[in-house]
């Protein structure tokens, strides 16, 4: 199974819709993160990327972002008033705006805290949950006793970054870490860190042969062919393609924001992507986020 990872400000339901529209072989995506800071009311409204309506094209399971059972709880219950069986709890977020408050990959420094709060949580609900984590914060050396204590409760799945929190993206993943779980996890395990070409997924499922879920989140806009190559399909996504996927993600944009700056800067953020495609290698980078208007990206 492949899943679309959540990328903060990219993956919303706009281009989810579009991608599996281009990319019908991406079997689910993981929405990007709501964050809970009520442990007694928040507004259905703030959870609207998650609305069924909005999610046609593609099945989703949304992400919570919180550190209190209570928080969880809450947003199980408006989760569940909109359809949804189950619900992902990051714990890999390594974005510092986000662990300084305990919370996401922050909340790795504390196994305890972690113990406690899925202890609540499935003491008052039965609503399926699934965590989404790293290897640790700034080391590893708790890896194993994470992997304990999640090995304790009912949990849905279990999707691991084999990458420290303190390293964002940099450096290489750590699959020797990520072994330890894949030996002695009880949960299903979902492989998520550099997906990005063929040779290495295919790796990838020679080392860990029971592994049947692969998330990929930036190797699906920077190698728009490696969906076409994981499942065979001996298609190449052509610049023509992209020229209609580019054309209609814009569009949508535009009918959903009705606001050019904040249309402008989703597409330069897409662009740091995007250009590492070969048949786009040709463009400018640094041109095109110097663009002012959204018509002055030319390709």
């Amino acid at each position: 199974m492949i899943w679309m990872a959540p990328l903060h400000g990219i993956t919303d339901y706009t281009f989810r819709n579009i991608y599996a529209v281009f990319f019908p072989n991406i079997d689910i995506a993981l929405a990007p993160f709501v964050s809970i800071t009520s442990t007694e009311k928040e507004r259905v409204q703030k959870f609207f990327d998650f609305f069924p309506e909005n999610n046609k094209n593609l099945e989703i399971v949304p992400q919570i972002m919180a550190n209190k059972s209570e928080q969880l709880l809450l947003a199980s219950q408006i989760l569940h008033s909109l359809n949804y069986k189950s619900m992902n709890w990051n714990m890999g977020c390594p974005s510092t705006q986000v662990t300084k408050h305990g919370r996401g990959a922050g909340l790795l420094k504390n196994i305890s805290q972690i113990d406690q709060i899925l202890n609540d949580y499935f003491q008052n609900t039965n609503f399926q949950l699934n965590i989404k984590i790293r290897i640790g914060y700034d080391d590893n050396k708790n890896f194993v006793k994470l992997i304990e204590v999640l090995n304790k409760y009912p949990l849905e799945w279990l999707c691991i970054h084999p990458r420290l929190s303190s390293q964002m993206y940099d450096g290489d993943v750590d699959l020797e870490t990520f072994n330890i779980a894949y030996k002695n996890s009880n949960h299903r395990i979902i492989y998520s860190g550099d997906i990005d070409n063929i040779e290495f997924y295919k790796s990838l499922k020679s080392q860990f042969p029971k592994i049947n879920d692969w998330m990929i989140g930036r190797g699906l806009l920077s190698n728009l062919n490696l969906i076409n190559e994981i499942s065979q399909n001996r298609k190449k996504f052509s610049i023509d393609d992209f020229k209609l996927l580019y054309t209609q993600l814009t569009d949508n944009l535009i009918d959903r924001h009705q606001n050019e700056k904040v249309v402008l800067g989703r597409l330069k953020e897409l662009w740091q992507y995007f250009h590492k495609n070969n048949f786009l290698q040709h463009l400018n980078l640094t041109e095109i986020l110097r663009s002012e208007n959204v018509e002055d990206i030319v390709f």
